[in-house]
């Protein structure tokens, strides 16, 4: 049965559970689905295989190509180079020191495409997503964060989202840590309007996925001894483009690069404003003026879209991390 005909089949769908996540999911309103054992909106815990996320691990700590990453970036931006492709690595301005690690060219982004298609999440999230024909991946991300002083909590996606964009995240190894420093999330009776502080532990071999509508933090904390904590991370959702608008709220500052939903790989906003900002220093450069373009460039930061309608940057040069006539990428275009 397609999304269209279920949406309007609603009332019949409201019975089925969702079985290829979690028995304990049921669909309440259209884009709106409530998990029982985790007393949460747009929340579903799955397994993952744990031999493929040990791949990952290799990955990530071979040879230790985001070590800089673990002990604290000197820039808010960084490239990193490793065997499947480059990374694009931004701190986040949060009362912690977490780090996102996206893929930054399309070598890196199919390797993890692999990957995602090898956990079967597209068909697993299928009955989910609103879709035309399949599932597309938008992002992946390795999340790194050693401490955390206190919640900031948020909303990954604007309620008009819905399960339209989804993001998984699951750890590349069991934590030392046990007591602290997982995840805080505001849980709710589905019965009245009681509302409480939960929490989600991280287990290698499980994977928490949400949406728009589940509100969360990284809980205070820090690892064991200055232990790493290391995340996988996937955005996925509908490639249906005329849906993107929404999703960009918060998918366009995350990286340098997205997929949209219609498969085209191409600069985020946050990498055209790169762009941008390298162009004009090169120019400024050519013209013999050895200033900076602006007095203090700014780029916007990362973010979810929590902050209701508010648009925060961070200063910082991205130019700053290339030598003069070295070419990045150039922008990026293919179907996937």
């Amino acid at each position: 049965m397609g999304w269209v005909s279920m949406q309007r089949n609603f009332q019949s769908l409201l019975r089925i559970p969702a079985q290829m996540c979690e028995a304990d999911v049921e669909l309440v309103a259209p884009g709106r689905y409530y998990n029982r054992r985790l007393c949460a909106d747009n929340v579903w815990e799955i397994d993952v295989c744990s031999d493929i996320m040990d791949e990952v691990a290799q990955l990530f700590h071979e040879d230790s190509p985001f070590a800089e990453v673990i002990a604290g970036m000197k820039e808010p931006y960084d490239v990193i180079s490793t065997r499947v492709g480059d990374f694009f690595a931004q701190r986040v301005s949060w009362d912690s020191n977490i780090a996102w690690v996206s893929v930054d060219e399309e070598a890196s982004f199919r390797h993890f495409a692999d990957v995602f298609q090898r956990l079967r999440l597209a068909e697993r999230f299928a009955h989910v997503v609103p879709h035309t024909r399949n599932l597309q991946l938008y992002s992946s991300f390795f999340v790194v964060r050693t401490w955390c002083k206190s919640h900031n909590f948020h909303q990954d996606y604007k309620p008009p989202v819905g399960t339209d964009a989804l993001t998984l995240i699951t750890p590349l190894r069991d934590f030392t840590e046990k007591e602290s420093f997982h995840l805080t999330y505001r849980a709710r009776d589905a019965t009245s309007d009681r509302r409480w502080d939960s929490r989600y532990e991280y287990r290698k071999g499980k994977a928490i996925v949400f949406g728009s509508q589940f509100e969360h933090s990284t809980e205070p904390g820090e690892g064991h001894n200055g232990e790493c904590h290391a995340f996988l991370c996937f955005t996925f959702g509908t490639d249906e483009q005329s849906r993107w608008t929404q999703i960009a709220r918060t998918l366009d500052t995350q990286s340098r690069i997205v997929a949209h939903p219609n498969g085209q790989l191409v600069l985020s906003h946050l990498g055209r404003e790169i762009e941008r900002i390298v162009n004009e220093q090169r120019q400024a450069a050519d013209e013999g003026e050895h200033r900076q373009v602006e007095s203090e460039p700014s780029l916007p930061l990362g973010g979810y879209g929590a902050a209701e309608e508010e648009e925060v940057f961070l200063s910082g040069g991205y130019g700053l991390l290339r030598k003069p006539g070295e070419e990045k990428h150039g922008l990026i275009k293919a179907e996937l």
